[in-house]
């Protein structure tokens, strides 16, 4: 199994193609033509729209793609903070309706707000709104979105249920899942003005542990006196970029890709090149001695 197409994916509060920065260009640079690389953009600031209304709309866009020729079978889904969330619930959607349609072979989350933001609260603050006016020109923040974007909220509860019950019952046996974040809340001296953008252990968007797409899902039944839990059945192959923070130009894991030397490019080309489940094993061994690496260098 090989990538033939690449669909990138971006996060909340992007009004810009640029979100994606020099990405595209140096996917190009490995091999990728333009036609193979396919920006999406969606409107993450309208406040009636939910993430749920954006995984709609990634089905349409979808379905234009397959129209050109596109089978996604043969496609990596890149996604970046809340477009992990769009890609997702997207991806869902599609095995629910019909197990037998076509999903993406790849899916790589980069800096995924998985399980929520600590920003989500601010964002829908009169300080968002004005921080929304002054710099997007727009008077709404998106608060739908942001509303799912919560700790704990009903979106990502039903999500990562939905999730963890579909790869326990094969239905994402074919799809390659990679997630990987950063640890460092970038060198932006405004990020130390709120503590949600600061707090230790987080990328000054989303906590460390948020990104990683291994979890278990506990169900507690207050009458009953039960607690259970849903364990996955394998593990997906998770990395700690050393350095990069969720978003800017300088040390954002995305946004800060400029060669192909790049240490989150070295990790996203090692998703993409897997075309097995042995060379899934071998990434998953190889960034696990990555993190053991990170994780005897304390923070």
């Amino acid at each position: 199994m090989s990538v033939d197409h690449i669909l990138l994916v971006h996060g909340y509060s992007e009004t810009s193609l640029g979100a994606y920065s020099d990405l595209p260009k140096i996917l190009s640079s490995k091999g990728f033509t333009v036609s193979q690389i396919v920006l999406s953009a969606f409107n993450s600031l309208d406040d009636e729209v939910s993430i749920d209304d954006l995984a709609l709309a990634l089905e349409e866009h979808a379905q234009d793609l397959e129209a050109q020729g596109w089978n996604f079978s043969n496609a990596a889904v890149i996604c970046h903070s809340t477009g992990a969330l769009v890609a997702r619930r997207w991806i869902l959607d599609r095995r629910q309706l019909n197990a037998s349609s076509s999903v993406p072979s790849h899916l790589i989350t980069m800096a995924g707000a998985n399980h929520g933001s600590t920003l989500a609260q601010v964002g829908k603050s009169v300080l968002g709104y004005v921080q929304k006016l002054l710099f997007k020109h727009v008077l709404a923040v998106g608060a739908g979105v942001l509303t799912d974007l919560d700790y704990g909220s009903d979106f990502l509860l039903r999500l990562n249920h939905d999730w963890l019950s579909a790869r326990n019952d094969g239905l994402l046996d074919n799809v390659f899942i990679f997630s990987m974040g950063g640890d460092s809340i970038g060198n932006d001296p405004t990020m130390k003005f709120l503590w949600q953008s600061s707090e230790p252990g987080c990328d000054n968007t989303v906590r460390i542990s948020g990104a990683n797409l291994n979890y278990r899902f506990l169900i507690a039944d207050p009458d009953a006196g039960t607690l259970n839990y849903l364990q996955p059945a394998s593990r997906v192959p998770h990395l700690i970029v050393p350095g990069k923070s969720h978003f800017g130009p300088a040390t954002g894991i995305l946004a800060s890709i400029h060669d192909v030397e790049d240490p989150a490019f070295l990790a996203l080309m090692d998703a993409l090149g897997v075309d097995s489940p042995a060379g899934y094993a071998t990434v998953q061994g190889k960034w696990d001695a990555q993190l053991a690496t990170w994780m005897s260098n304390p923070l």
